[in-house]
């Protein structure tokens, strides 16, 4: 029962019945549908998280015509997320955070554009930096980012270490939870790798390990042998394979810095 999938079998089948776009007519749907209802692995923490966002959405409708300053304060108000006891002051820790990071990151916005796009901004950077576990403090900066693959759409970057390009990885083992046929599966795969290596502005460097120990790969989510001994071998990722005649030749990750200045 692992961290990354108690949800992941209702969000796919979620994502896969909206065309792979959430919004608000969306949520109101799934909302409306019976608690009871089949929606994969974690479909009742969907379905209750969904009655949560309405809930939310009508206490904030109010607030609409704020400016975004204000409109930032009224949603991260500590009393709207705190739970009782010791959960308030975790909460409007919390809250504060937040409040302090979206600020910061309005700031950055620049004020020709609607403020709509603003405060769109400021959410999607908040939930990337919330996925890749980046600091929020507002006066610490990173030259290194940190994220899945999936997370990596939309971003681009000088250098690019895409890591872990094994085929027990890349494309892996479909889950059984995943809502479409193996074709299809291993399709979204080969883009998820595409989008991966179009990351970078100047140099991409593509890793793998050559071996695991087995208890190390299922912990990863990697697809093992239930024959397999106690070290497990990786594979090149068969994406990688298809492109490698295009790619440069390798370097030893001891020449790499070298060869590079």
């Amino acid at each position: 029962y692992k961290a990354t999938r108690r949800n992941s079998g209702a969000y796919l089948q979620l994502l896969d019945s909206a065309g792979n776009e959430l919004n608000h007519a969306t949520i109101v749907k799934l909302a409306s549908e019976p608690q009871a209802r089949r929606r994969g692995f974690g479909g009742k923490n969907i379905w209750e998280r969904a009655h949560r966002y309405i809930e939310k959405h009508r206490e904030l409708s109010g607030y609409c015509e704020d400016t975004p300053e204000e409109l930032l304060k009224n949603v991260f108000e500590h009393s709207r997320w705190s739970g009782d006891g010791l959960r308030d002051e975790t909460a409007r820790v919390d809250m504060e955070t937040l409040l302090e990071k979206s600020q910061h990151l309005l700031f950055q916005e620049p004020t020709g554009i609607s403020t709509t796009e603003r405060l769109q901004n400021v959410a999607r950077q908040l939930r990337y930096q919330i996925g890749t576990r980046e600091p929020f403090t507002p006066e610490v900066t990173s030259d290194l980012q940190i994220t899945t693959l999936w997370g990596a759409k939309g971003v681009t970057s000088d250098h690019v270490y895409l890591i872990g390009a094994c085929n027990e990885a890349l494309p892996g083992e479909r889950r059984s939870e995943y809502p479409g046929t193996d074709e299809e599966y291993f399709e979204e795969q080969r883009r998820l790798f595409y989008v991966s290596i179009t990351r970078t502005k100047k140099t991409l460097v593509i890793s793998r390990a050559r071996r695991v120990g087995k208890g190390n790969a299922r912990s990863l989510g990697l697809s093992v042998s239930p024959r397999a001994g106690y070290q497990v071998y990786l594979q090149m990722s068969t994406f990688h394979r298809d492109i490698i005649r295009q790619l440069p030749a390798s370097v030893q990750g001891e020449h790499w810095a070298g060869c590079c200045r």
